[in-house]
């Protein structure tokens, strides 16, 4: 039997007005904060560049050049590991490695992105794409979003629709991403993706949000949040989040513009544009962020990039910014 068929994400139409009614009540609705993980580091669009990728973590003292964990951590990638068009097994196996040897305390989360899912529906397809069975597995084990804390983590720009159905997800299964519908019906879709190809293929299309096109109702990302960000800002406290980490699109400092259309929520882009294939100049950049707590209950996001690897490349550029 085919599981059911979670909620199309994009709930609201093109041109309808913040507005609207909730179509949940939740007022009167009431969560508590999660506690915070005590140091997290995350990375995202490595596009196959692992050398980027390892001096990166380096430069966070996470892991040292050969892969051996430094100090206690949950390290976060949030989609985009591979390049769709040529996805690299070496980059899967040095993070399955992470995640092997991760000692107690210490946590690999991976997250899928737009690459990672146009892969796995080639695979459904029957195509060739380079991984082995065990590879694709992998993928298929990794995440869609993560919540730890205070901090929602995905790849793309979170969209209405999006935030809607994980807001529902949120309160009638409770806190753990593990257990929400968006999570475990990508799991699912990838174990049966050989027998039921066209219904994985569905599946997978769900959890990308059918694009930036469509997830964002054809709008630009400023536009988006300038007349849905009320709404978006809304579900997102109610859940007892604050900020909202994504990669997808380059931003080499990491900070988004958009905190003054979605209220009470930051939002923070950490597509560093670290791998040589997506910046004109060809070279491995750094690029990172950094969550820890700070007495207060909030926490301090720390942003760090560099042009290149090499210390001659200019000196890593560092903003830190403290969300209460």
């Amino acid at each position: 039997m085919i599981p059911y068929r979670m909620p199309h994400f994009e709930g609201f139409r093109t041109g309808e007005s913040s507005r609207k009614p909730y179509p949940f009540p939740i007022e009167g609705v009431h969560h508590e904060r999660g506690p915070q993980i005590e140091r997290i580091v995350c990375l995202s669009d490595i596009h196959n560049d692992l050398v980027a990728a390892r001096a990166s973590l380096e430069q966070r003292g996470v892991v040292s050049h050969d892969g051996e964990w430094r100090h206690p951590v949950s390290l976060i990638i949030t989609g985009d590991s591979i390049d769709k068009h040529d996805p690299d097994p070496e980059v899967l196996r040095y993070f399955a490695h992470l995640r092997k040897t991760a000692p107690p305390g210490y946590s690999v989360v991976m997250l899928a992105g737009n690459h990672e899912i146009d892969v796995l529906s080639r695979a459904a397809d029957g195509e060739k794409v380079g991984l082995s069975e065990k590879k694709i597995e992998f993928l298929g084990s990794m995440d869609i979003v993560r919540k730890q804390g205070s901090v929602l983590y995905l790849h793309r720009y979170p969209s209405l629709g999006l935030v809607q159905s994980l807001w529902h997800q949120y309160r009638t299964q409770g806190g753990d991403p593990d257990t929400w519908d968006i999570n475990r019906r990508f799991h699912e879709a990838v174990s049966v993706m050989r027998h039921l190809p066209e219904y994985s293929k569905a599946v997978f299309r769900e959890c990308d949000d059918g694009g930036d096109g469509q997830a964002l109702s054809g709008l630009s990302s400023e536009e988006y949040y300038r007349k849905y960000g009320s709404l978006i800002g809304r579900f997102l406290n109610e859940m007892g989040i604050t900020t909202v980490i994504h990669g997808h699109k380059i931003q080499k400092e990491g900070g988004q513009k958009f905190e003054q259309y979605i209220p009470g929520i930051f939002m923070v882009n950490i597509d560093a544009g670290i791998s040589s294939g997506k910046n004109p100049e060809h070279r491995h950049r750094i690029g990172s962020i950094e969550i820890a707590p700070v007495s207060d209950g909030g926490i301090e996001i720390t942003c760090a990039y560099r042009p290149g690897i090499k210390s001659g490349q200019g000196d890593v550029r560092i903003r830190k910014t403290t969300v209460h």
